[in-house]
């Protein structure tokens, strides 16, 4: 359900086209739209009151060696709920590591940076996790560039631009609810990958509607970028699970560096590209959604398995790896699904 929380992004949008429709002049319109976050500051004195309420998790200063701190971390906790105890495995885990190690001096500012890289390295330097990022690489910056380029494309649609973007904004809200069904479903891989296509598909079919119909473009338009936002929250989860604990952090910052790539490039997709033909913006972002579906579908699907602590547990035969015998097996699923319930439609029109 945490994807959920993305519904703020959705409702602030609606918020900003009726500003924008009562105040005209932009001067207004960003005193309206910048005064309510001074309200922040009182949610930044709570955090730095309460910053010891929100510690790392045990599972990851476990997995960086700091281990003093995760048992410091899980007595609190077993103290503060007196059903709550400390497994006997992290505990003897923890309890060796302390006869091994000694307590380590403050690191310097080189140290700490050897530190921050050495997830990086361990994604880079193994093949299987190289081919994770550069894919998941790929659809966080497709899912961003769609997103912001259909946002900024209304100057190319002949319709209302307060209504094009308050739709927008309502039809985003369900984007953000409707992931959770479908993961529970279909999975991770073969989620993100339908919803992907199903975005590419609406975005590509722009192209054989008259321009006349300026209606329908924009509904067309606005289910592609529906399926697109579903996609990223999707996609969000998805690749924090693809990569172990020990360089999730860096491989999910990478995904979030080339997301910004695409929201950069939106502007000059939009503006640029839209200049020369009004339907150039949507034509290259669904051309970039539907390879980004075919290529969910070749990652392994990480439902129902348990997170890796180190590279060693993630690549392994039992839990997959990257290839396309995974894209054939989810167009083979999907093609039976699709004939399942052809047959049980049929069954129950002879029945009655």
């Amino acid at each position: 359900m945490g994807i959920a929380y993305n519904i703020g992004y959705a409702l602030g949008m609606v918020i900003v086209s009726g500003v924008a429709y009562l105040l005209h002049e932009w001067r207004h319109i960003q005193l309206a739209i910048s005064l309510p976050a001074l309200l922040l500051l009182i949610q930044l004195w709570l955090v730095c009151c309460c910053v010891t309420l929100m510690p790392e998790s045990p599972r990851w200063l476990i997995a960086h060696n700091r281990r003093d701190e995760a048992k410091s971390l899980i007595n609190k906790a077993s103290k503060a709920s007196p059903d709550i105890t400390m497994t006997t495995s992290i505990a003897s885990n923890i309890e060796e590591k302390e006869e091994e190690e000694t307590k380590q001096e403050s690191k310097n500012i080189k140290e700490r940076l050897h530190e921050d890289i050495k997830g990086f390295w361990v994604v880079i330097s193994n093949s299987e996790l190289r081919k994770r990022l550069l894919i998941t690489n790929f659809t966080w910056m497709t899912a961003s560039l769609t997103y912001y380029a259909l946002a900024l494309n209304v100057n190319n649609f002949s319709t209302n631009r307060y209504i094009y973007v308050s739709v927008m904004g309502l039809t985003e809200i369900p984007a953000y609810l409707i992931p959770t069904p479908i993961l529970m479903v279909m999975g991770r891989r073969t989620g993100s990958g339908s919803l992907y296509i199903i975005a590419a598909l609406c975005l590509l079919s722009i192209l054989a509607i008259p321009t006349t119909d300026s209606d329908t473009i924009m509904i067309v338009s606005l289910i592609g970028r529906f399926s697109a936002s579903a996609a990223y929250g999707i996609a969000i989860l998805y690749s924090s699970e693809l990569f172990p604990t020990v360089c999730r952090n860096s491989a999910v910052g990478t995904n979030s560096a080339m997301s910004h790539v695409g929201s950069v490039a939106a502007p000059y997709v939009a503006d640029l590209l839209g200049a020369a033909v009004w339907w150039g913006p949507t034509t290259l972002c669904g051309g970039l959604a539907l390879i980004a579906g075919l290529l969910c579908l070749v990652l392994p699907e990480t439902r129902g398995r348990p997170l890796a602590n180190t590279v060693d547990e993630e690549i392994t035969e039992e839990r997959d790896n990257v290839s396309f015998y995974n894209g054939y097996k989810c167009v083979k699923d999907v093609v039976l699904c699709v004939r399942s319930g052809r047959k049980s439609q049929l069954t129950s029109a002879i029945i009655s």
